[in-house]
């Protein structure tokens, strides 16, 4: 069973973007993350030439398209954008809430049920900034080793420490390294175990002439499945918690702890 790299995990390749440095990539992202999210009109009245609307789409279709750039001039496979097909679950779930739930409203003593065209809008809206979000993300952690990472935090806090000295108890630069490297190691972790799992999970024939046997099949399968996740969580929860110790011990040799 081939593996492939997990959502988020760093790609070894020498691009324009893999040589750009982590600050630069670190601020890109915050930026995407702020400005896609952002309701701001740019300090002009919301019914001035653009509706307020119209500005957050605009802005949302801006920064897709320098995310896409990047993204190719970083050599990204196209394949890698089905580690984001999470997200097309998501506004699935997030338009049927929508259409479930319909605007009730009364006008001369009747009532009237209409469709949630404010709640649809909102969803796209929603949706289409988280996957910008996200695939910013995507080019950001593909291009940006753990080893930069750490190096960049700690370097940051070296800068705030020598205006700030009692910032240096707050161990940001331990506490960030290791909330962002989890973020990767989460999706890695989770897909080492389960194509283990698959490896270890017996294949059962389906008896398509004896209707119990097939019953019978499906409860075994059922219950093999359920115990392998629960397997499989109890170990995804012992490696992240192992995992969490090796970088907490990392980082702090490498700060001086």
């Amino acid at each position: 069973m081939k593996s492939e790299p997990a959502l988020f995990c760093y790609r070894l390749a020498d691009s324009p973007v893999h040589r750009a440095p982590a600050w630069l990539k670190i601020i890109f992202l915050v930026t995407v993350t702020l400005r896609t999210f952002s309701k701001t009109t740019y300090a002009l009245p919301e019914d001035f030439f653009i509706p307020l609307e119209l500005i957050q789409w605009i802005r949302i279709g801006f920064y897709f398209v320098l995310s896409m750039a990047l993204f190719f001039a970083a050599g990204t496979p196209l394949s890698s954008l089905k580690k984001l097909k999470f997200i097309l679950v998501l506004a699935v779930c997030l338009l049927l809430i929508s259409l479930c739930t319909p605007c009730i409203e009364q006008e001369d003593g009747a009532t009237f049920i209409s469709l949630n065209i404010a709640g649809l809008k909102s969803d796209m809206l929603y949706i289409s900034r988280f996957f910008v979000t996200v695939l910013a993300s995507l080019v950001v952690f593909e291009t940006t080793s753990r080893l930069e990472l750490f190096d960049f935090f700690v370097q940051a806090e070296n800068v705030v420490c020598r205006v700030i000295p009692p910032f240096k108890k707050l161990n940001a630069a331990l506490i960030l390294s290791v909330t962002i490297t989890f973020i990767p190691e989460v999706f890695a972790c989770w897909s080492r175990i389960s194509l283990a799992a698959a490896a270890r999970t017996p294949a059962f024939r389906k008896d398509r002439r004896n209707f119990w046997k097939r019953f019978c099949s499906a409860q075994k399968r059922l219950k093999l499945h359920v115990s392998a996740l629960n397997a499989r969580i109890t170990a995804f929860f012992l490696n992240m918690l192992q995992y969490a110790e090796e970088v907490r011990q990392a980082v702090n040799s490498r700060i001086g702890v």
